[in-house]
């Protein structure tokens, strides 16, 4: 079944796992300390995501590369976008769209009523980055028609 991988960028990144169905089928976040460790930890990240179909990029800089470099190498469709892209497609009322603080509180927010939606048990804590990379998900599901746009939390 082909995958969608969502990765909220950064040395401490966030990810998502979606099926073709749109379900979650894992999220994590993990702080790799410098972009060395990140650009090791790429290719097993990569390819452990099962028939990985999309990767969707928040974020930029230098490290963006090391993951357009190896999905492309497997032939991964790869999405980049900006956060207000998918923030104003998930929570199009929302005024802080440029305010970091209350956004990153929202898509927390968010993300925890995405997980009880599909009847997952809801992490102790749940950081912006992961929270930022559910959406991100969701948000790429429903631009590959995976889901339709009424699901949104």
């Amino acid at each position: 079944m082909h995958t969608l991988l969502a990765i909220d960028l950064g040395v401490k990144i966030g990810f998502a796992l979606y099926n073709r169905k749109g379900n979650i089928l894992r999220y994590h976040s993990q702080n790799f300390g410098n972009a060395r460790r990140l650009k090791k930890a790429v290719y097993d990240i990569l390819h452990a995501s099962g028939n990985l179909q999309y990767l969707y990029l928040e974020g930029g800089g230098k490290l963006e590369k090391y993951w357009i470099k190896e999905a492309t190498k497997m032939g991964v469709q790869t999405i980049q976008l900006h956060a207000d892209e998918w923030r104003k497609m998930l929570y199009p009322a929302a005024r802080h769209h440029h305010k970091t603080r209350q956004s990153k509180q929202f898509a927390e927010k968010k993300a925890r009523e995405l997980l009880q939606s599909q009847s997952l048990p809801l992490p102790h804590t749940l950081n912006h980055d992961v929270a930022e990379a559910l959406l991100i998900g969701l948000y790429g599901c429903i631009a590959q028609g995976w889901l339709p746009k009424t699901v949104i939390v």
